[in-house]
């Protein structure tokens, strides 16, 4: 891995915080990624002083714009930020918090908001926010992913959390996928724009999974590997291919696998059962971790491996990792870090879209020793990065 210089000045333009990269660069040659304040915060518990990511945190689009959840010490409230300015999304009626998990290239978005009786999903789009409905014997709904035809995969669960239900939203109805109502439990993970889903289907029992794909009504088994007890997707790209991880008798992952062409196959590895696989793009790219680093393997064999933590995985290839709670992006074998807001210390890259956009987090985090244990916290600002030409 090429090691970037970073350098730079920071100005003040119109309440905007731009800091100025110059080195290597993934996106061209000539410029430098700028970083810019979106208003929005967020106070998060740090483990040991790490950096808490989690790719369901923000999301952004073709559009540019950004979604997330502004957090307090005493309220969430998912936001939608486009074009300079920061929208409250609210919550549905009666509940209390809220929190944005995604958006498509229409604008829609979707989330939860807590209720007095459960956890809801709710869709945003035109200034209004839609309950997207409830199913019996759950109390949580919480939708997983939308796509650009205005489908949401979703799951259900009780509040012990010991018994979901995969769902889907779309024609003004929420509806379960697989079988009716029975011990068999199911969960989705992704949806594609050609509407098809993936996820799960058997017991909560990991080892008693088996990844599943549902389209045009119906539910199809993906099966598992010899010496396998189980299996289940983690997400799937516009050609249909899907990842997923094997589950051993023992209810651990015992590696990675690809599914194409109606032939599930091992991703093959150093210490397979230690990688995760996060994201396929629809090159066949597929991005993992194992906790240590990060892995770009295509076709049977590696194209990358990297230090850090892989969050996002683009069309370009363009990668998003978190290295020594330092933003960084990959591209072509080079990894560029990502200027942070001034004053501030640490920071995580989460989502990036084509346009050499990147969203992410920039702040700090204080120990607090008042206690027998001490504790960690966050103190963040959203933030955008985007490449500036020269």
């Amino acid at each position: 891995m090429r090691r970037l210089s970073l350098a730079g000045v920071a100005v003040v333009v119109a309440g905007v915080v731009v800091s100025a990269a110059v080195g290597g660069s993934t996106a061209a040659s000539g410029g430098g990624w700028v970083v810019h304040d979106l208003g929005a915060g967020m106070i998060l518990p740090s483990a040991e002083g790490q950096v808490p990511v989690a790719s369901s945190d923000l999301a952004i689009n073709e559009r540019g714009q950004v979604v997330g959840t502004s957090q307090t010490e005493n309220r969430a409230r998912a936001f939608l930020w486009q074009q300079g300015r920061l929208r409250d999304l609210g919550v549905l009626p009666g509940g209390t918090d809220s929190a944005a998990v995604a958006v498509n290239d229409h604008g829609q978005v979707i989330g939860t908001s807590n209720l007095p009786l459960g956890q809801r999903a709710f869709l945003w789009e035109k200034g209004r926010m839609r309950n997207l409905g409830v199913v019996p014997r759950r109390d949580r709904i919480a939708p997983i992913d939308i796509n650009e035809r205005g489908q949401v995969a979703a799951n259900a669960t009780n509040l012990d959390f010991d018994d979901s239900q995969a769902l889907v939203w779309e024609q003004g109805r929420m509806r379960r996928l697989g079988p009716s109502p029975s011990a068999e439990e199911s969960e989705t993970a992704a949806i594609n724009d050609q509407g098809q889903i993936v996820g799960w289907r058997g017991t909560s029992l990991v080892s008693g999974r088996i990844a599943s794909l549902w389209q045009n009504g119906k539910m199809r088994n993906l099966g598992k590997l010899p010496g396998a007890a189980g299996s289940y997707a983690t997400d799937i790209n516009e050609r249909g291919q899907i990842i997923g991880l094997l589950t051993d008798q023992y209810a651990s992952e015992s590696g990675p696998f690809i599914w194409q062409k109606g032939k599930m196959s091992a991703i093959r590895l150093t210490h397979p059962e230690f990688w995760q696989p996060l994201a396929i793009n629809d090159r066949g790219q597929v991005a993992l971790n194992d906790g240590q680093g990060w892995i770009l393997w295509r076709g049977g064999r590696i194209q990358y491996h990297g230090t850090g933590e892989a969050t996002d995985l683009n069309e370009r290839g363009q990668v998003t990792i978190t290295v020594g709670n330092l933003p960084r992006i990959w591209e072509s074998g080079h990894t560029t870090r990502l200027p942070l807001l001034p004053g501030d210390h640490v920071g995580a890259a989460i989502s990036l879209n084509e346009r050499n956009q990147v969203v992410g987090i920039s702040g700090i985090i204080e120990a607090d020793y008042s206690g027998p244990v001490v504790n960690y916290q966050g103190q963040f600002h959203v933030v955008l990065w985007t490449w500036q030409r020269a």
